[in-house]
């Protein structure tokens, strides 16, 4: 807040506020000491997520696949994890998270049933930290020639094998393990803190 407040004053043409005040430096410095500095996040890359792949079976079997879509989808749609997965932070809102029936598949710009066909799909996010009023959005991508890193592709071998999550299952959410447990942040984050 004192860098905020600093920094405003020095924008404007105001003399520094903290200039002589070496005691609030000192103090600042001493927090630094006792807490730690902040750990800084670490972006996700294309060699991770090729790496994290290698060890995926998401042809046969579910849980790899829809842990790979979960991935896909975060890092194509740039999205946060209480937007695609399950959080158990007291702040998270109840019916978040992404459901089958939050994305559809397009071929040719017209609706498909099966994201196999789908050279495209639409995302539907019911509302996000980003959202100033909260009301939903729209955002599409299309499928890539590298089938790897392809979120429509990723989202076919998850229909492939549990096409009910896109069906009569459509309205849960869509990252969960096979034995129906949602899959949680912490889950995704350890695959990538590896």
């Amino acid at each position: 807040r004192l860098g905020a407040i600093r920094s405003r004053h020095l924008a404007l043409g105001l003399p520094d506020p903290l200039a002589d005040m070496d005691r609030v430096w000192w103090a600042l410095e001493g927090h630094k000491r006792r807490w730690g500095k902040v750990t800084r996040k670490r972006p996700v890359t294309i060699n991770m997520l090729r790496w994290i792949f290698k060890g995926l079976d998401v042809e046969f079997t579910l849980d790899d696949s829809i842990v790979w879509a979960a991935l896909m989808l975060a890092f194509f749609f740039l999205l946060r994890a209480s937007e695609y997965v399950h959080s158990d932070s007291p702040s998270q809102i109840k019916g978040r998270g992404l459901h089958g029936n939050d994305l559809q598949p397009l071929q040719d710009g017209a609706s498909t049933k099966r994201f196999k066909d789908a050279d495209e799909v639409v995302l539907r996010i019911r509302g996000s930290k980003t959202d100033q009023l909260n009301l939903g959005e729209f955002r599409n991508h299309f499928k890539a020639q590298d089938a790897t890193l392809c979120v429509v592709q990723a989202l076919s071998w998850v229909q492939g094998l549990a096409p009910e999550r896109f069906e009569e299952e459509a309205d849960l959410p869509l990252c969960r393990w096979s034995s129906g447990e949602l899959i949680r942040r912490e889950q995704i984050l350890s695959l990538i803190h590896i």
